[in-house]
């Protein structure tokens, strides 16, 4: 793999490639050379780097393998402070060495021409791992340096004047890039004169993750910097106020969060804030300099009750957002004041598409959001004190609202006097999880008409969906985990958009609407784990569009549908029925278009598959075919799938008795063969002794129990 790293990178390189083995080649000459390589052996000498001596061009110096250095006479050899034109240096202490490094030495390293001015071309410095370092040299006379990152520094506790070069009055002059990353001794970051000395004129990105004992604040006037991430960094006071141009701010924890005079950050789009000790820039001041903010994210803020303040909206400055998350802010009451107000009660700006309120278990007042005129997405997660969800309308504009985890939820739309949501609504996708005290959709039992997608899971003391499904423009159903649903609404065979229906898990569903399905637009159909039901919709034959249905689990049907099922049918599954022979009988071959068949259980009487007593086939199509749990299977037949000349996959699994392959041999289509729970089939199928691996040994992927027939036996 070394050797192939070496070719990539003398092949991108060309010409100006030079490696410590070409010292050899006459017409390779190292002092016109700019980027090599070197791949570390276990153990290497002082010469492997002389050829490096001459190298005064090297501009990029590509470690592939690196190895700790022990003794600093060996970096020495490197001669970096004649590499006057290079442009990429990583430093980095493997973390899988321990018992090499010693503090002198590594300290002696690390400071071998590092801040030199001689580097002046170097754009790009990477320090990892560097655990004994407690100082840092003059890396700021690096005129030319535009990315610096410093990670796993341990013993350093402070960066001094010393970083920026003694007497430098522009240290940093082209840097952009400034990361720091866990980096736990780190307590104070002391900023030079900044009224004589311009620090960091260019940054326009600078990181701190990790660092938790940092504290103090940043440099005063970073006036290129557009994005600011503190990530962890509890001790740090983060002001923001003389960052002109800052575009994205992200602040997940540190001590606090300080912009004391009024600035219109005119360029800021993005503001996300966790974890704050002190909350308290969350003024009316602050909120005005953030007007042409389009994000806005408040997570873990223990102070904030409401989005008022003395009478005043906080957030009616921001007219330019578009998406607000709010997340675990346990004291958060409302969105609106205190007092009952009327049209005004969220403050929220009319901008806002997007609204998130996650984890805010005191949040306990239904939502007033008919006057938003933007709002399209709507999503409330874990806020169990919301008992009644929305009264009077809707915003004529939502069209995606979600509800999960609301633990005390009891009705979703709760329409007031003179109100009709179902009217007035845009809704086109309703999805709600997991609310388990959650008794009814809406108190009129009516859903808005646009309604495309409704998705129920989990929501065991669910009644009704709605009184009826007229006037609805579903095109998805999707109903799980509902135990007490006793029945889905009438008019199902009216929904014509209707494309995909599943019904799992309703323990409780006894039959389907009269008149069954769609017949022209439902295209997929899965029903499983409804204990209860007695048979499968009316005229299931007559869904000219159906291509996929499954029916797992369902014991009480018994009864196999007396026109068959759908001829267009491309994938079919099937488990644990009780109609098997009747399925078998009417013949699967009618459906020519199939390419996927699972059938599983339900078939005791079973011992040859394809049944060869009664003479069933298989439809030629198929590509894939699934044959599990058939307790008294003995063998395959030749005849049922001599046919099957598309067939690419086949898995036969928890086949006890089953004894061998069809006669003939497996179609030579397959490329695919996975055997599970067959003892009897596996011993006969062991690799160049079994009485049945002939008939395996062409197929190019077989797997017996999980394990590859090709893998030897001490793998297993």
């Amino acid at each position: 793999m070394n050797g192939l790293l070496s070719d990539l990178a003398r092949w991108a390189a060309g010409e100006t490639y030079f490696g410590p083995e070409d010292e050899v080649e006459a017409h390779l000459q190292p002092e016109r050379s700019r980027h090599s390589s070197y791949t570390r052996d276990d153990y290497d000498g002082i010469k492997k780097f002389e050829a490096f001596h001459k190298a005064k061009c090297l501009r990029t110096f590509l470690p592939f393998r690196h190895e700790n250095a022990v003794d600093p006479r060996r970096a020495r050899q490197a001669n970096l402070q004649e590499k006057q034109d290079l442009e990429t240096l990583v430093l980095k202490w493997s973390s899988d060495i321990t018992d090499s490094r010693d503090e002198r030495i590594e300290k002696d390293i690390f400071h071998l021409g590092l801040g030199d001015p001689c580097f002046s071309n170097m754009v790009l410095l990477r320090l990892e791992n560097c655990e004994n370092c407690t100082s840092l040299p003059a890396l700021g006379l690096l005129k030319s340096l535009k990315d610096l990152a410093i990670t796993g520094m341990d013993a350093l506790q402070s960066i001094g004047c010393d970083i920026y070069g003694e007497g430098c009055s522009n240290p940093f002059p082209s840097l952009e890039t400034l990361y720091f990353k866990d980096m736990p001794g780190w307590k104070c970051w002391h900023a030079c004169d900044e009224e004589q000395v311009e620090v960091f004129p260019r940054l326009r990105q600078l990181s701190i993750l990790n660092c938790s004992q940092v504290s103090g604040r940043l440099p005063c006037y970073l006036p290129s910097l557009e994005e600011l991430v503190i990530c962890e960094s509890k001790c740090l006071s983060v002001s923001i106020s003389s960052f002109p141009m800052l575009r994205n701010l992200d602040v997940d924890g540190c001590k606090e969060l300080i912009c004391r005079s009024t600035i219109q950050f005119s360029s800021l789009n993005t503001v996300a804030v966790s974890c704050i000790s002190d909350f308290s820039f969350l003024t009316e001041s602050f909120m005005q300099g953030l007007a042409e903010v389009k994000i806005l994210k408040i997570t873990g803020c223990q102070e904030l009750t409401n989005f008022w303040q003395d009478g005043v909206r906080l957030l009616q400055h921001l007219r330019s957002l578009r998406y607000l998350k709010i997340k675990s802010c346990s004291r958060l009451v409302s969105l609106g004041p205190e007092e009952e107000g009327q049209d005004l009660k969220l403050g929220l700006p009319c901008s806002l598409e997007m609204l998130k309120l996650i984890n805010c278990e005191s949040l306990q007042r239904p939502l007033v959001l008919h006057g938003f005129r933007s709002l399209e997405e709507l999503h409330v997660e874990k806020c169990a004190g919301l008992v009644f969800f929305v009264q009077t309308t809707l915003p004529c504009t939502l069209k995606k609202l979600c509800i999960s985890y609301c633990d005390n939820l009891q009705c979703l739309l709760e329409d007031g006097k003179g109100s009709n949501i179902s009217s007035t609504s845009l809704l086109e996708c309703l999805d709600i999880r997991n609310c388990p005290s959650l008794k009814c959709l809406s108190s009129t039992g009516k859903l808005p008409s646009p309604l495309r997608q409704l998705v129920i899971w989990d929501c065991p003391e669910l009644g009704s969906v709605a009184d009826t499904f007229c006037n609805l423009s579903l095109e998805k159903l999707e109903i799980k985990y509902c135990g007490k649903l006793v029945c889905l609404p009438e008019g199902l065979k009216m929904l014509s958009h209707l494309q995909e229906i599943t019904i799992c898990n309703c323990s409780s569903i006894v039959s389907f609407p009269e008149g069954g399905f769609p017949a022209t637009s439902l295209k997929k159909l899965y029903i499983g784990w409804c204990e209860k039901l007695q048979a499968l919709p009316e005229r299931l034959r007559g869904l000219t569009s159906l291509v996929e249905l499954d029916i797992h689990k369902c014991p009480s049907i018994v009864s196999f549908p007396r026109d068959g099922f759908p001829r267009n049918l491309t994938s079919l599954l099937i488990t644990n029925l009780n109609f098997c022979k009747p399925l078998f009988d009417w013949g699967l071959h009618r459906l020519a278009s199939l390419t996927r068949l699972f059938i599983t259980a339900g078939c005791a009487h079973i011992l040859s598959f394809p049944c060869e007593e009664t003479g069933m086939m298989l439809p030629t199509s198929l590509s894939s075919l699934s044959i599990v749990n058939f307790p008294n299977l003995q063998y395959l037949s030749s005849n049922g799938f001599q046919n099957l000349t598309s067939l690419q996959e086949l898995w036969i699994s928890d086949c006890p008795m089953l004894k061998s392959l069809p006669e003939n041999g497996l179609p030579s289509s397959l490329l695919e063969l996975y055997i599970h729970g067959c003892p009897l089939l596996k011993n006969k199928c062991k690799r160049d002794t079994g009485k049945e691996f002939s008939k395996i040994a062409q197929i190019p992927c077989v797997y017996i129990d999980e394990r590859f027939i090709y893998d030897s036996e001490d793998e297993e």
